[in-house]
């Protein structure tokens, strides 16, 4: 649902806050700590992509992108 709700807004500045809602629901006991964990787990999967990646927004949050040849 992570890399699904990034890449579904390319570009898109989400801040942690916001995955947190969206993606385990606001009523949720995870922390921001879940989402850094989690974006740390799919940037291991998409290592040897170079369609996809999630960037990091320094003091935002983070972004997905689809990178285009």
């Amino acid at each position: 649902m992570l890399l699904f709700t990034l890449l579904s807004y390319p570009n898109k500045i989400f801040t942690q806050a916001q995955l947190l809602d969206q993606i385990w629901g606001i009523d949720s006991a995870s922390t921001e700590d879940t989402v850094k964990t989690h974006v740390s787990k799919v940037r291991k999967l998409l290592k040897d992509s170079n369609d996809v990646k999630i960037t990091t927004i320094r003091g935002l949050s983070y972004k997905g992108e689809i990178c285009h040849d």
